[in-house]
């Protein structure tokens, strides 16, 4: 019989529960391998890790796409109080938007499965499981306050010439994020810098 993902929760539960893993009919040699305590303590640790850093991230991008609601308000409370002599355009058609969105999912899919192929290897599944979410992470904060604040095409000005600063500025973010609770409440933060990073290297420098 294969060892299916059923057999692997299976196996888990019985680890933590402290259970023998003969009744859980494991393939012999990998039953031998489970056998080493320090070797059960390495798996229950690497489970409990990924699952806790999967439902931080998870977390993470459900604030930020809830926010995003909120963005057009954010992106008019910044234009109001500090750039009043400047006038927004119109912002991203539905259409651009749609196909933007569509695009960035299609690569966040991509990369997370490249990510999960790298959860066998230690010392990189932690830090490969990060790399999507910041993409999404990046890609949607960028596209919330572009699609408010741009007009297509200069939202594809803003992308081409500023990869390196929203890059970095998404980087320091996205660390931010991830800490427990307090990252959940700086969402409208990043959205607030971003508006006025925009405002500063886009707007301001076409007049």
């Amino acid at each position: 019989m294969g060892f299916g993902g059923t057999h692997l929760w299976d196996a888990l539960q019985a680890l933590e529960a402290g259970e023998p893993l003969a009744a859980q009919a494991l393939p012999g040699w990998l039953e031998v391998f489970l056998a080493y305590s320090i070797v059960q303590w390495v798996v229950i640790t690497l489970f409990y890790l990924l699952g806790g850093v999967l439902a931080l991230l998870l977390s993470v991008i459900i604030a930020l796409i809830v926010i995003g609601f909120f963005t057009p308000w954010l992106v008019r409370l910044v234009q109001k109080r500090h750039y009043p002599t400047l006038s927004l355009p119109q912002g991203l058609p539905v259409a651009v938007v749609i196909k933007e969105s569509i695009g960035i999912f299609g690569k966040f899919l991509g990369l997370l499965a490249l990510s999960l192929v790298l959860l066998a290897f230690p010392f990189v599944n932690i830090a490969a499981l990060h790399v999507p979410f910041f993409y999404l992470f990046y890609r949607i904060l960028m596209l919330d306050v572009g699609s408010a604040l741009l007009d297509a095409s200069g939202y594809e000005v803003f992308k081409a010439t500023h990869r390196s600063s929203t890059l970095a500025i998404s980087l320091v973010c996205f660390a931010l994020s991830l800490i427990p609770f307090v990252g959940l409440f700086l969402q409208p933060l990043f959205v607030l810098y971003f508006t006025h990073y925009m405002f500063q290297n886009v707007l301001l420098v076409s007049k």
